[in-house]
């Protein structure tokens, strides 16, 4: 009997541990699932979303980079979705590509999404002057789409320079802004058809899949590692390894966030569950580079030691950490990747040196003075 009692206790104990786990992992803030959807460019994980959550489209959503946008900001403001396309293996294996702008724009716009107003954290831009700020080959289509949605209320609006979509329009893409200045609405339909939201299986899967993602990142960001550890078994337990970008809207990559929130141990745990240290933002820029313009050089040690071929990467412009140290006036990190084993002696692709960067930034950081004979030791 005593064995009994005691077997049934232990099975209890298991129970409760399970839901819990089950009730901790259903706890994921829904706000940040729903943001993450849209600049996953996730489709049906947006409508699984909307059919399950009663969610207003018109109110701001969080994001971990402390910003909280409009679902229409966000999805304009994503990483492109053809260069998603190329970063998201995992994604293709499970035979969902990234939606483009236009397709997560109609896709919000018919869920009820307002397209007139003005999104304070982005400079009072409207939708309108976000469109302007996506490659060229996209804009008409993007202008079309928000129009026909009934956006000209935005024409007249102002940003926080004072200029109305036209007239931005006029610094970036010619043609846009006299497409812009020309339109006149026709009124003749009404396109803002009310689809009702369907589930999807795979959107369901994908918003499982992005509750384990945040929780994550949330852990990440809280430099709580026995909760990061949880979450990497979560996704071990899931087949699903970490994604190597946990993409933001802002395209830096979860890795560069660690990395300067100076969790040095998390960063570890990243490398070790097989994430690149030098998957790159989309500046060219590398982990490497953001510590090097910060005064973190016991960080620029750590990850000497985890990757050292990072300690010379070049940026799209060609610079290497080094010049970001320098640019930033951070004597002690140049030292620290010159100790490294940092190359004083390449050069960005405009031909400017180090050395020289140095004499064009001691007038700002006079604290610089001292990195001379370093360079030139190393150099030579």
């Amino acid at each position: 009997m005593k064995h009994l009692v005691l077997g049934r206790c232990v099975t209890l104990l298991l129970l409760l541990l399970l839901a819990f786990q089950g009730a901790a992992a259903a706890a994921a803030e829904p706000g940040l699932l729903l943001s993450r959807a849209i600049a996953m460019g996730n489709g049906p994980a947006v409508e699984s979303f909307v059919a399950q959550y009663p969610v207003d489209l018109n109110l701001p959503l969080p994001l971990h980079n402390g910003l909280s946008l409009r679902p229409l900001s966000i999805a304009l403001t994503r990483i492109q979705a053809n260069t998603q396309r190329q970063l998201l293996p995992h994604v293709e294996r499970e035979g969902y590509l990234p939606e483009y702008e236009t397709q997560m724009l109609e896709r919000l716009l018919r869920l009820d999404a307002d397209p007139v107003y003005q999104e304070d954290r982005l400079q009072a831009k409207t939708p309108l002057h976000l469109a302007l700020d996506l490659p060229e080959k996209q804009q008409l289509d993007v202008l079309r789409l928000l129009l026909q949605f009934k956006a000209e209320g935005n024409l007249s609006l102002q940003d926080q320079q004072g200029l109305t979509p036209a007239a931005y329009a006029a610094q970036k893409q010619v043609a846009a802004a006299q497409w812009l200045s020309n339109y006149k609405a026709s009124g003749l339909s009404d396109f803002n058809i009310r689809h009702a939201p369907f589930v999807y299986a795979r959107g369901q899967k994908a918003l499982e899949r992005f509750a384990r993602e945040e929780a994550l990142i949330a852990a990440a960001f809280d430099q709580d590692l026995p909760a990061f550890q949880s979450a990497l078994e979560a996704l071990k337990q899931a087949a699903e390894s970490p994604d190597v970008y946990l993409l933001e809207p802002v395209g830096r990559p979860l890795l560069h966030q660690v990395a300067l929130n100076g969790s040095a141990e998390i960063l570890t745990q990243l490398h070790r569950a097989g994430v690149r240290i030098s998957i790159t933002d989309f500046d060219g820029r590398q982990v490497m580079h953001f510590l090097a313009a910060q005064g973190r050089p016991n960080q620029i040690h750590h990850l000497t030691a985890l990757a050292p071929v990072t300690l010379n990467a070049r940026d799209r412009e060609g610079n290497t950490p080094l010049f970001y140290a320098l640019r930033a006036g951070q004597a002690d990190n140049v030292t620290a990747l010159i100790k490294g084993g940092a190359n004083p002696a390449l050069r960005n692709y405009a031909g400017l040196s180090p050395r020289e960067l140095l004499q064009q930034e001691l007038p700002n950081h006079p604290g610089l003075a001292g990195c001379f004979s370093l360079l030139e030791s190393q150099s030579n």
